[in-house]
């Protein structure tokens, strides 16, 4: 693993974030907002995590690579910047995020219970139905201001 790839990665995608057009109006009727709304905010609180079971375990995985460390941070601080704008967007929609669901308590419980390497493979799959989800938005919801946040989501994804 390259650690210090990844670090440079991360500081350059933080640093380089254009901010979608938020005041622009919405196109969408109001029964597709109240959808749209209902379903971001779903996807919200999966990247709401403060990540500290996960930088734990990589603290006992490799436990004197500062740049991995440092990377792992910056990731999570994507993740909660992803969790910013499916917030914003929930809003936008009328909609309000939510805090606890029972799938949210699931899948959490299921990255904990197997380990690290577990837990980062869970991930991954996570990123891989988020990268579909935000890509059929971008390409089908009309609305310019979702079509921004998801290409900066996907952007980061990428």
């Amino acid at each position: 693993m390259n650690s210090r790839h990844w670090l440079a990665y991360y500081q350059n995608n933080k640093n380089n974030r254009p901010e979608p057009k938020w005041n622009l109006p919405s196109p969408l009727d109001q029964r597709t907002q109240d959808i749209l709304a209902r379903s971001l905010s779903h996807f919200q609180l999966g990247e709401t995590g403060e990540g500290t079971f996960l930088l734990a375990q990589a603290s006992a995985e490799a436990p004197d690579d500062v740049a991995y460390h440092e990377a792992l941070r910056l990731f999570i601080a994507e993740e909660q910047e992803h969790a910013r704008l499916l917030g914003r967007l929930v809003r936008r929609f009328g909609g309000r995020t939510i805090e606890h669901h029972w799938t949210h308590a699931l899948f959490r419980l299921a990255r904990h219970a197997l380990g690290f390497k577990f837990e980062i493979q869970l991930l991954v799959i996570a990123e891989l139905v988020g990268t579909a989800y935000y890509r059929l938005l971008e390409a089908r919801a009309r609305d310019p201001v979702l079509e921004e946040a998801c290409a900066l989501i996907l952007q980061d994804e990428a």
